[in-house]
């Protein structure tokens, strides 16, 4: 009798890591949309969601801090 394969895991794409200072905005496209490029507050890894990170963002200027997701950020440069 043929053994069978286990199914073939897909590996993970790298989620890029952020520091406090690190400038991002939201990744089009995934329901941020309306939220601003800002700098890093704080950012913690996080076990429970795939060793992803949980990202504090002070939008530019005096906007209102916001929590997202490490992977549905990139990184921008910063305003002049």
């Amino acid at each position: 009798m043929a053994r069978e394969l286990p199914p073939r895991e897909e590996p993970r794409p790298v989620v890029e890591r952020y520091a406090v200072g690190d400038w991002v905005a939201p990744l089009p496209g995934r329901g941020h949309d309306d939220y601003p490029a800002g700098r890093v507050e704080r950012a913690e890894d996080s076990p429970g969601l795939d060793n992803d990170q949980v990202v504090m963002v002070q939008a530019g200027g005096d906007g209102m801090p916001y929590l997202l997701k490490g992977s549905e950020l990139y990184r921008v440069k910063p305003p002049r």
